[in-house]
C-alpha cells in the first residue's frame, strides 16, 4: 500500500534534479521522453483504474499541455490517492473478478 502510494512522488525525486528541456527531450531516436512516460503512465492509470475497475469515462492526457514537471504531479498525486483507495478497498472477489 505505502509503495502505490508512493510512486508518483518517488519518480518526482528522480527527476527533480533534471532541467524540464531534458525531461522533454527524447533520449533517443524511437524512444519516448521522460514526460511522455510519466504522462504515459499516468493515462493507463486512469484507464486499467477508472475507466475498467470504476466505469469512468476513458481519460486521455496530451503530454505537451504539460509544461512543468509540478503540471504532471498535480494531475497525478490525486489520480493515484483516488487509485489507492480503489485498489486497496476492492474485495478478494473483486481483485480476481474480469472485465470485458
Amino acid at each position: 500500500a505505502d509503495a502505490l502510494r508512493s510512486l508518483p512522488s518517488d519518480l518526482e525525486v528522480v527527476c527533480r534534479p533534471h532541467p524540464w528541456e531534458e525531461l522533454t527531450r527524447a533520449p533517443g531516436d524511437g524512444m519516448r521522453s521522460i514526460r511522455d512516460i510519466l504522462v504515459h503512465l499516468m493515462e493507463n492509470e486512469a484507464g486499467w483504474v477508472g475507466h475498467v475497475i470504476r466505469g469512468e469515462q476513458r481519460r486521455r492526457y496530451d503530454p505537451v499541455v504539460f509544461g512543468r514537471l509540478d503540471a504532471v504531479m498535480a494531475e497525478w498525486q490525486p489520480l493515484r490517492a483516488a487509485t489507492a483507495v480503489t485498489i486497496l478497498g476492492l474485495t478478494g472477489a473483486e481483485r480476481e473478478s474480469r472485465r470485458p
